[in-house]
């Protein structure tokens, strides 16, 4: 029995227009009122997530949030940080000036949830509201090189990260690097994956492999799906990412989360 799902939010849970379907949020409190632990898991700070942690009643004392990745968990109600996982500013710095060779923008998360950029452009807009947070202008060069950091971030379109991608330095191939949408391209801790995240969370709850769920649609998300007893893509998700996947749900525009926990309850 299915006693802890991870669930991404973008192209996953949110509608195309960002929102919760009837549906989906249904599912999800019929799946918590069977005594299940329902995560939020997100590239997104934590105040990117507590719009939809209220939306949803996230609210027991043992409720958690991954946020970045995995790279910040924490419980919902007390804001208590279970694990953390940072970069040096001085890796902030190259990761800068590879992004300048790359031909990409750059942001980076402070471990105290503060958004930078080093030049407003469009996707910082796009960044900001989907947070709900105002980006910092900041100059590279009064990052210091022992300042925390939770994340970086080249953007830009879709073909321009692939690119960067593809060509990106070896010497930075020992982090974590992964898509988290079309525009984005995330740098973290080797340590930090979503799956990673997943497995803390079912050993702080003291479940086994069978009783874990993750559902996602990016390249992110494969780590968890991975990691999960019963991993689930969405059908609107990379097809790197169902390759791996028990169980391909509908699209996020059809409540394919709620058709994931409907089929496990069922069981």
């Amino acid at each position: 029995m299915i006693k802890l799902i991870c669930c991404d939010l973008d192209g996953t849970l949110l509608t195309n227009d960002k929102q919760i379907t009837k549906e989906n949020y249904e599912a999800i409190q019929k799946f918590r009122q069977n005594g299940g632990h329902f995560v939020l898991a997100s590239g997104r700070p934590l105040a990117g997530v507590k719009p939809l942690i209220d939306k949803l009643n996230l609210n027991l004392d043992s409720d958690a949030t991954l946020t970045y990745n995995g790279g910040v968990i924490a419980l919902n109600n007390s804001g208590k940080v279970l694990s953390a996982h940072t970069i040096k500013g001085s890796l902030i710095k190259d990761l800068y000036y590879e992004s300048q060779r790359l031909h990409t923008n750059f942001h980076f998360f402070s471990n105290d949830g503060t958004l930078y950029t080093t030049h407003h452009n469009p996707y910082t807009q796009v960044e900001e509201r989907i947070n709900g947070i105002s980006a910092q202008l900041v100059d590279i060069n009064n990052i210091d090189d022992d300042d925390e950091f939770i994340k970086a971030m080249m953007v830009g379109e879709s073909e321009t990260l692939d690119n960067a991608k593809e060509k990106l330095n070896p010497k930075f191939l020992n982090l974590q690097v992964v898509r988290s949408s079309k525009i984005f391209l995330e740098f973290q801790s080797n340590d930090v994956s979503k799956g990673e995240g997943l497995k803390f969370l079912r050993d702080y709850y003291n479940l086994k492999d069978e009783e874990t769920m993750a559902i996602g649609d990016e390249e992110n998300d494969l780590s968890m799906i991975k990691a999960a007893g019963f991993g689930v893509a969405m059908q609107n998700g990379r097809d790197s990412v169902k390759k791996y996947a028990k169980y391909i749900t509908l699209s996020n525009e059809e409540s394919g989360v709620a058709y994931a926990i409907k089929k496990i309850l069922e069981n």
